[in-house]
């Protein structure tokens, strides 16, 4: 099964845990996308700048 097909099938809290910035998200985003596309346009998340988390809003819409 490919990442984008676990994406789809993952309920929209387990999205919230995913890394945006990891090599494995960067490779087949395409999935997440759809999911936030489906369920949520404007989603929270967090991004890791050094240390320090940043809060930002992906817009799916």
């Amino acid at each position: 099964m490919t990442m984008t097909a676990d994406f789809r099938r993952a309920p929209l809290s387990d999205l919230a845990a995913v890394d945006i910035t990891s090599a494995a998200f960067k490779a087949d985003p395409f999935g997440f996308y759809a999911k936030l596309r489906e369920e949520a346009p404007v989603f929270p998340v967090k991004l890791r700048l050094g240390r320090q988390e940043q809060r930002a809003w992906l817009v799916t819409r």
